[in-house]
């Protein structure tokens, strides 16, 4: 009798796969893992740890990085750079100004050209003959062509003394501080006749009078014993060739060397109708200049002292100042009231006060002449 055993269950799984002997099965991923997560994970916090380290170094550490560019965190670097670019920016301003200037200078120099140029190709429409045979009257529109005069209508300041009569206070001058109150009640009384100038008054014209004093200013209606006649127009400046159409300026203003700057309101090239009121004995004198501070700038204001007629001729004595270096004619030629004291030059303040400053109806001190305001 044949014995068998029956079969183990071990014995019968590990036939179960035909043909194949049996090999170990691999495990799921998942599974494995799991077996071994902890090692993993702490490395992977780590590494992380150092990159956002890292970065935050390269951000806010390194004061260039993005970060702290992005956060706008200033950085040394770039201010310096920003320093070197405000400095180069200033350097480039420097020389704009310098250039700016400099092309400023031609243009005044160019103007200068095309204004003598201007003068010098002008024609008068009538012979120099008819000019003085009356009753030719001229006007400011008349006086390029026919006297080769820019008309102006406000005094105008050159271009050269602009900076010292800008930074000079005129109140610390002698002829306000002597005189304060009557100082500010020229400015309130005078200071609209100084803004509007001389554009819009047809009160004079200008004619012939005789070959002594050349031509002269005349009223075309009647003019009451106070009026006020009108602002000297002028260039103030220390660069006149002569002064025979200059009032002094009241102000004692020294150049950097600390010279005494020798100023004056000149209207031999540019000018109103004051520039051709002429010199009178004491007995025929009408009006009188009066300096006005307006606005830090002294102006000489012309007042009537008697009532003028119509086509009465206006008349401004110019000082002893101005006759001390020239001669003083009569009507025939011959000389009058020589003076009692030599001047050099055209210095009027050397001669004693009573001499080169007048009281008379309207009040006040009156300008000094250092030129005479005639036509030749």
């Amino acid at each position: 009798m044949s014995s068998s055993s029956s079969p183990s269950p071990n014995a019968k799984h590990s036939s179960s796969r035909r043909g194949r002997s049996p090999s170990p099965s691999r495990r799921h991923p998942a599974t494995a893992s799991r077996s071994n997560s902890a090692f993993p994970s702490c490395m992977s916090t780590a590494l992380t740890v150092a990159l956002l380290a890292l970065l935050l170094h390269q951000a806010l550490v390194v004061q260039d990085g993005p970060l702290a560019r992005f956060l706008g965190i200033p950085s040394p670097a770039r201010a310096l750079t920003n320093d070197h670019a405000v400095s180069g920016l200033l350097a480039v301003q420097e020389q704009l100004v310098s250039a700016t200037n400099e092309l400023h200078e031609q243009v005044a120099h160019l103007a200068s050209q095309i204004q003598d140029l201007t003068k010098a190709q002008a024609t008068p429409p009538v012979s120099r003959d008819d000019m003085m045979k009356p009753p030719h009257r001229f006007t400011m529109e008349h006086f390029l062509s026919h006297f080769g005069v820019d008309p102006i209508h406000h005094l105008v300041i050159d271009p050269d003394v602009q900076r010292y009569i800008a930074t000079h206070d005129v109140t610390t001058d002698k002829s306000f501080t002597d005189n304060p109150d009557e100082m500010t009640k020229r400015v309130r009384k005078y200071g609209a006749w100084i803004e509007r100038g001389t554009a819009i008054d047809q009160r004079f014209y200008v004619a012939y009078t005789d070959d002594l004093r050349g031509f002269g200013l005349f009223a075309t209606s009647p003019i009451r014993k106070g009026a006020v006649l009108g602002v000297y127009a002028g260039v103030l400046t220390n660069r006149s060739h002569t002064t025979d159409y200059e009032w002094s300026y009241p102000s004692e203003i020294r150049d950097e060397a600390g010279n005494t700057m020798d100023l004056g309101i000149d209207a031999k090239d540019r000018g109103n109708w004051f520039r051709f009121a002429n010199d009178g004995d004491q007995d025929h004198l009408n009006a009188e200049v009066q300096y006005v501070p307006y606005r830090n700038v002294w102006h000489a204001i012309y007042v009537a002292t008697k009532a003028i007629p119509v086509d009465g001729e206006v008349l401004v004595s110019y000082g002893n100042g101005y006759w001390s270096s020239r001669p003083k004619l009569d009507i025939h030629g011959k000389p009058i009231n020589p003076p009692s004291v030599v001047v050099e030059g055209n210095d009027a303040s050397a001669l004693p006060e009573a001499d080169h400053e007048v009281q008379d109806e309207v009040g006040g001190p009156t300008g000094n002449m250092v030129s005479e305001i005639t036509a030749a």
